[in-house]
């Protein structure tokens, strides 16, 4: 199996958080909280977010002290 590069894991984080974004979109806190598959959908992308972050190569967390990615 070839390794990926960076970017691959990035445009899977990005695509995730547009995709929540799109679930979350005009949608109120209320209705958020009694809707369980929207929350459910929510969920799902930040799980992604977070398999794409550990995915990453150290060499590129080291470049990028902002992030906790010791705690990723």
């Amino acid at each position: 199996m070839t390794q990926k590069d960076d970017t691959v894991y990035l445009r899977e984080m990005l695509d995730a958080i547009a995709q929540a974004q799109e679930y979350l979109r005009g949608v109120s806190y209320e209705t958020f909280l009694a809707e369980r598959m929207r929350q459910d959908a929510v969920i799902k992308q930040i799980e992604n977010i977070g398999e794409a972050a550990r995915k990453l190569s150290p060499s590129f967390r080291i470049g990028q002290p902002i992030a906790p990615h010791n705690q990723l």
